[in-house]
This record gives C-alpha cells, structure tokens and sequence, in this order.
C-alpha cells in the first residue's frame, strides 16, 4: 500500500471552539487497489474528510458539491451539513436542531442549498451558509400513505433550467411532485406500483443537462426517465436498490446502489463499471439487514451508499451508512473521495 504525505496548516476561527490551530503533518493512505475498469478506473483517498476534534458523521445521507468543488455531506450527527474543500479540509458547519431525518441534499445553479427531510416532511431551501430561504410542507406532519399530496416522507430535490422544482416523494408516498421556484405546487406524476411510470420508493431525483429526469425507483430496482412534463421515456434495470444518481457532463450516469455497490453507466443505460458486488449473496430487492461476504470495511467499500455527486475535476463522492445497517462509526469511511486514474 502506497502512503502519501501532505502538509497543511490547521487554522480555526472563533467560533468552532477547542480545535487545534497549529500546523500539523496530515498522513493520507492512498491504497493501491483500483476501483473500476476501462476509462473509469479510481483510487480512494482514504480518511479524506478532516473532521474537527470529537465530531462524528455518523450516516451520511447526501452529498453535493458547490461550484468551488466544495463538498456539502448532509449527515445524521448533531452538526447536520458539513462543509469541506477538495482536499478534505473542514470549513464551516449549520443545521444544528433543525434536521430530523436529513435525507437528499442539491445545490442549484445559483448556488443554494435543497434539503429533503424524511423525519420532518419538508423541503428546504436555504444560502450556501443555511440561512432559511423557503420551506415547502409542514413541519412533522405528513399526508395520507400513498395519496399523492406532497409530502409523505420526501427524498430529494432537483432543479430544472426553468426553475421549476421536481420533488421525489418518497417512503411514504410514490409519486414525484413539481413546483415552480416560489414553492407553489404545479403537478404530479407517478402512483405506486411497477408499471412504467409507478414507483416503489423514488428515491432520490436528478436532472441532466438535456433535461431528462431521473428516477431512483428503489423498491423496483430500477431507473426510470421521463421528460420534465412527467411523460415516461424509458427505464434501466440491472441495479439493485439505486438509492442516488448523478449525471455526468458528457452523460455518463453514476449510480449508489445499496446493495453495497457502485455503477457507472453509458448515456444510454449499458453498464460500464463499477465495484462492491464480487461474490454479493444478497436477495434481489432485498434491504441489506443481513451481513453479506461481499461487503467490506476497506477503504473504497462501501455498506449502504446513499449519496453520491461528482466535481469539476471528476471525483467521486459517495456518502455511506454504516450505523444504520450494521450498527458500527466508520469514522471519515462514512464519506469517501475516489480520484481517477489515468
């Protein structure tokens, strides 16, 4: 195992008290194994994510990044969003008592924050540095299972180029829901089922650049396109549990499936890469409450991924949880940084 030494300076300000402000040698592991194949080949850096003494991120649930490149990780600890830069140096922190269940995370083209909170039953938009600028839905209280009312348990968000929002709704609900940008309701589209269209458990939401949106129909084990009028275009299979997506510049599509996986696909749905699932014994559409041989607590492995975003520079970023389904702190592991390798 090669291990690389970097230096950095570790400045706090005032306001994050008892943390260490002295420069200090940081030792970040660079395991020789490679993660993918072809043109899609990764190193992990393991423990990337320098977190200030004593704080946990516990589940990571979601993950965006800025136009900085800075990483957003919507967490279940007490410090909810925590900011980091590209090389894994702690910036700032917000959102403490305000998240319940903090679940999906995006960042729009203007540069704010779109948070969906499962526990809660709320959207929140808020400033890069968590001023609350709208909130969609009632606080704690929740709509009839199933009945297509927004919201029962939401997702994620996504942001069209018109403004427009595209809400996954969610463990609770089963249809997708579409705002404008002041947060009034336009329409809704889906209903639970299987057919092309339904949906068991959307998961999380994206949309391209050719303005496609996607689906992580979970409980289906699927992902479903459809236009921005809700009208169904198609959907991919061979995922196992997609939990998040995110879509490339040139339209390769990065998967975090739960089953302890992650996938890489073609613009058109053909699987290219991807690595977690040698030797998985797991059931097909199965939760993963039972402890697979697959899995491993290896840096670039992953148990549950759950969140899952890309940089400028093409850098993976997958989110993980790892108390939730076995019960354990995986410390820095619980957010990792995978760099490609040329």
């Amino acid at each position: 195992m090669a291990l690389d030494v970097q230096k950095a300076s570790w400045e706090r300000s005032a306001a994050v008290p008892g943390q260490l402000t002295e420069p200090f040698t940081r030792w970040v592991r660079m395991p020789d194994t490679v993660f993918g194949e072809g043109a899609h080949r990764y190193r992990v850096i393991d423990n990337w994510a320098r977190r200030p003494r004593g704080w946990s991120l516990g589940d990571v649930a979601g993950v965006a990044v800025d136009a900085a490149d800075n990483l957003f990780v919507y967490n279940r600890s007490s410090r909810p969003i925590q900011i980091y830069d590209k090389d894994g140096d702690f910036l700032d922190w917000w959102g403490d008592d305000e998240h319940t269940t903090p679940h999906g995370i995006t960042i729009d083209q203007a540069g704010d924050v779109w948070l969906a909170d499962t526990g809660d039953h709320l959207v929140k938009k808020c400033t890069p540095d968590g001023k609350l600028l709208l909130a969609i839905g009632r606080r704690h209280i929740n709509m009839p299972d199933l009945g297509g009312v927004p919201f029962n348990r939401p997702t994620r968000v996504a942001v069209a180029a018109n403004g427009d929002l595209y809400v996954s709704d969610g463990y609770g609900n089963s249809h997708i829901h579409v705002f404008d940008a002041g947060g009034d309701h336009k329409f809704t589209f889906g209903s639970p089922g299987d057919g092309p269209g339904q949906f068991s458990t959307p998961h999380a939401i994206f949309i391209d650049h050719n303005q496609r949106v996607y689906v992580c129909d979970r409980m289906n084990s699927r992902i479903q396109l459809f236009n921005l009028d809700g009208e169904y275009l198609e959907e991919w299979h061979g995922v196992h549990l997609p939990d998040d997506l995110v879509v490339g510049p040139d339209g390769t599509v990065y998967i975090a499936e739960l089953l302890h996986r992650i996938t890489i696909w073609s613009p058109d749905g053909e699987r290219i890469a991807g690595w977690g699932d040698e030797g998985c014994e797991c059931p097909e559409n199965a939760l993963p409450l039972v402890q697979c041989p697959a899995e491993s607590l290896d840096a670039g492995m992953v148990i549950g991924p759950h969140g899952i975003t890309l940089d400028s520079e093409g850098s993976i970023y997958v989110g993980d949880l790892p108390d939730t389904y076995r019960g354990i702190d995986r410390g820095s592991r619980a957010v990792q940084k995978f760099v490609r390798v040329d």
